[in-house]
């Protein structure tokens, strides 16, 4: 299993245009998340927070400036650069082993090292007395954890992930950050997470970034003090809250 690997941008800048509408998404934007570190963006609606993931995916180029990802440009979607969507984007027809198995198999991996690496998985995420259930069976939270299983199976060096949490309620949410971290002591990524949600931002990150609206972007960068052996405990703690403020004061 390869290190995690950081994602760097380079003076990126990002233009849309809609007929005669021409709007500035990013211009001249420089930044690093470092290799093994959970870095969240947080931000209004339409700041592009999304449009930063999608860059670092490869699932668009910047029209000015490099993304790299361990120092070699990005040039479209890789392997080792896991995305998970808020919407699960799990196949219907396949069961969760199938669907966790989806990216082994078409990677070429023979069938008894891919049952392997399913049946580690799904312990991993606790849905091993569900591998042959489809999604239609399983709860929000259930297929979340199928799709985080199924982001890990190729051993990335890195997870884009992009509201994952957002339609869940709010006690599926909090054991999943729980999880999410759980997960990553066993198994090791660098992680991009987008979000809406403060308390999650700091419940998660190593840093937080704040967006806005071009021209301001990038308009505070917050280092969280704590360590990854987090427990629901911290949300409560002075510090904590502090952070909190001041991210909502620069939102």
């Amino acid at each position: 299993m390869k290190p995690p690997a950081n994602i760097t941008f380079e003076a990126v800048t990002k233009v849309f245009a809609t007929g005669a509408r021409v709007q500035t998404c990013f211009a001249d934007l420089s930044l690093t998340c470092e290799a093994g570190a959970i870095t969240t963006i947080v931000g209004a609606s339409g700041c592009g927070k999304t449009t930063f993931l999608n860059l670092a995916a490869g699932l668009i180029a910047p029209d000015a400036g490099t993304v790299r990802f361990s120092g070699t440009p990005i040039t479209g979607p890789h392997p080792e650069r896991g995305v998970i969507f808020q919407n699960y984007a799990l196949f219907p027809w396949l069961t969760v082993a199938e669907n966790v198995g989806f990216g082994l198999r078409i990677g070429g991996k023979k069938t008894q090292e891919r049952a392997a690496s399913v049946e580690r998985l799904l312990n991993l995420v606790g849905l091993e007395h569900v591998a042959n259930a489809l999604p239609k069976e399983l709860s929000g939270g259930m297929k979340q954890r199928c799709a985080l299983a199924r982001a890990l199976a190729t051993a990335p060096r890195a997870l884009l992930m992009d509201e994952p949490f957002g339609a869940l309620d709010a006690i599926t949410r909090a054991r999943l950050q729980e999880e999410l971290l759980r997960i990553l002591d066993q198994q090791p990524t660098t992680i991009l997470f987008i979000t809406h949600d403060i308390d999650e931002a700091v419940f998660l990150s190593n840093r937080v970034l704040v967006m806005r609206p071009y021209p301001e972007q990038i308009v505070m960068d917050v280092e969280v003090p704590y360590d990854r052996n987090r427990t629901s405990d911290i949300r409560t703690d002075r510090e904590f809250a502090r952070i909190k403020k001041e991210l909502w004061q620069a939102l």
